[in-house]
């Protein structure tokens, strides 16, 4: 809409929710209107009795105008404060089942993940945890070894087991999930809501794999967050895993197909 057209409709409508300002810009508009309907009206039961005042009417409708718009224009052009709010506050449930993206580098993240679910399933309980890892990638291997050794040296109740794939791309990477999903977790006495995807680790592809593998209703999706200090750094010991609502909805706008 532009900014012409929103101007005339806020001087004839009145929006819902609509700011003190905006309220002047209509009240003027209804004061207007009557205005022009009043002269109307004399100008046709008598049009000699207006004369010279029909310039003073015009005037003064000019006058009533500017100050709608003068009001319009601070009203766009006055500073303004967005709030967003991310409530990252709902930790994931513990889950049986843990599916997680296994790339190089540091495994803090995946040990706090396996601690988390591990700490809170019933006492007997094993943590099963499939590691998505490129087959033949040294870095990865070291990191999936490195993670074991750290989950035995925690005695953490967990089982790893790699699920291993060609290339870190989007279909192996979907494909893999799946079929933890859908094969490896039954085969363990776990159904899809007992398993948790978990979306930190990993490429970008092998990340968007995995959330196209768990867009299933059933399947819960995860990731690890932290706080972070002014350079935008992790803060140490502040590490949470927060499930991820997938309940939102898409709805089109006005000139956009579903």
């Amino acid at each position: 809409m532009s900014n012409r057209s929103e101007f005339w409709e806020l001087l004839l409508s009145l929006r819902a929710g609509a700011t003190l300002t905006l309220l002047s810009i209509f009240v003027i508009g209804v004061l207007l209107m009557g205005l022009v309907s009043n002269t109307l009206y004399s100008l046709l039961v008598d049009p000699a009795s207006l004369g010279v005042g029909m310039a003073r009417v015009l005037l003064f409708c000019g006058v009533l105008v500017a100050a709608a718009y003068g009001l319009y224009w601070r009203e766009q052009h006055k500073p303004r404060r967005v709030q967003v709010v991310l409530d990252e506050s709902r930790l994931a449930p513990p889950h049986r089942g843990l599916v997680w993206l296994l790339g190089p580098g540091s495994v803090e993240h995946a040990l706090h993940t396996i601690r988390h679910h591990a700490g809170g399933l019933a006492d007997g309980q094993v943590l099963h945890c499939w590691l998505v890892m490129q087959r033949g990638n040294a870095a990865v291997q070291i990191a999936s070894n490195t993670l074991a050794s750290q989950v035995a040296e925690n005695k953490l109740a967990a089982r790893l087991e790699p699920v291993l794939v060609d290339r870190p791309d989007v279909e192996s990477t979907y494909q893999a999930v799946r079929h933890v999903f859908e094969q490896k977790a039954p085969a363990e006495g776990l159904s899809e809501r007992d398993v948790v995807a978990d979306i930190t680790g990993g490429t970008k592809p092998m990340t968007t794999g995995m959330v196209l593998a768990s867009l299933d209703g059933a399947r819960d999706l995860e990731y690890v967050e932290s706080q972070r200090d002014d350079a935008g750094d992790p803060i140490p010991g502040t590490l949470h895993v927060v499930w991820v609502n997938k309940s939102f909805r898409l709805e089109k706008t006005d000139g956009q197909a579903d």
